[in-house]
């Protein structure tokens, strides 16, 4: 939502099971302008910037996606 000055961002939740196991598959898609197939290997990383363009909102320091991706593998994701 940080860079989406319009359009629309989806989230969707599907929970099911598999081999006695409960699972909690979260999808987003937005109408942003999407990422350069060379930054995608940037995105989970710490101070991972994707993107230097000026029309871009960069405040951001890089943690959110990093810190994300930190607490799911904890929860075994």
């Amino acid at each position: 939502m940080k860079f989406s000055e319009g359009g629309s961002i989806d989230v969707f939740f599907t929970l099911y099971r598999k081999e006695g196991k409960s699972y909690l598959e979260v999808q987003v898609k937005d109408s942003g302008m999407g990422i350069k197939d060379e930054d995608k290997s940037r995105l989970f990383k710490l101070f991972g910037f994707v993107s230097t363009t000026s029309d871009v909102n960069t405040k951001g320091i890089g943690l959110g996606l990093s810190i994300t991706k930190k607490i799911v593998m904890k929860f075994g994701g």
